[in-house]
């Protein structure tokens, strides 16, 4: 954010803060980080892989988010978004496999759990999710069945939250700094009442409406739509209308543990 400020700074003309204070520029940034991540919130940027700082415990289906990124109960290590996907490796000496679990809804997932005399099941395949209380911030994950013994462990990918910029010192996570710029230049310009430059500064935001993408030079937050775009998948690979998945592709790939490499079994 320093950086952020002294070239907001330099290219407004507004060295000496008449016109916009620190503490201004800084909410300025923050707001429009807001409004980036408000556009989606599946960025690239935002996105964690193969977090395993949730292992399972003997007896026990539901565990804390805040333990994400190395957290503890009521202290995240980041700040969840959403969860994305939830892989469980099953690791008790004689099977060793890691396969993804099935979403539930709550109310789902409660009517598998009613038996309260029902057998204990190291074989997890749903989770929910529950919502934040006292004790979780990012709320948490209710596994199915419950695990009877310590000897598994949660991989999830999930899209962490942009921390709120207070001071010089924080980061901004948008990896393109000049958005945050031409978003707080607006601005200034806007309190100082020059119309036309914040309209242009505006523009350079949230770049060019789709109809004239193809005439105008991507910038803003079109051009980081393009960006992530590009990370969905390799550019050498062909692309498909449609995959065939096989019979039955979602039971095959969700809540499944079985390993086989038979393809004519798995797909006909």
């Amino acid at each position: 954010v320093g950086y952020l400020l002294s070239e907001v700074r330099l290219l407004s003309n507004d060295l000496d803060g008449r016109i916009a204070r620190d503490v201004e520029i800084v909410r300025m940034s923050d707001r429009a980080q807001l409004i980036v991540y408000g556009k989606r919130q599946d960025w690239w940027f935002l996105r964690v892989y193969n977090d395993s700082n949730i292992a399972t415990i003997a007896a026990t289906s539901t565990y804390n988010l805040d333990l994400l990124g190395g957290g503890s109960a009521g202290s995240p290590g980041t700040k969840l978004g959403f969860l994305d996907l939830v892989r469980y490796r099953l690791n008790d000496g004689s099977v060793n496999i890691t396969y993804h679990l099935k979403y539930k809804s709550q109310i789902d997932l409660d009517a598998l759990t009613r038996d309260n005399n029902a057998t204990d099941d190291d074989n997890c395949i749903y989770y929910t999710l529950l919502p934040p209380d006292g004790s979780s911030k990012n709320g948490y994950i209710k596994l199915y069945p419950r695990p009877k013994t310590p000897v598994g462990t949660l991989f999830i990918d999930f899209y962490r939250k942009p921390l709120t910029l207070n001071s010089v010192d924080d980061t901004i996570v948008i990896p393109l700094p000049s958005i945050i710029i031409d978003y707080c230049i607006g601005q200034i310009e806007k309190i100082r009442g020059n119309d036309a430059k914040s309209a242009y500064y505006e523009e350079l935001f949230w770049g060019p409406p789709d109809t004239q993408e193809g005439r105008k030079r991507l910038s803003g937050i079109a051009l980081l739509e393009q960006l992530n775009n590009a990370q969905k998948r390799p550019k050498g690979q062909p692309r498909s209308l449609i995959t065939f998945k096989g019979v039955r592709a979602m039971s095959k790939l969700f809540g499944n543990r079985a390993v086989s490499a038979d393809y004519m079994k798995d797909y006909f």
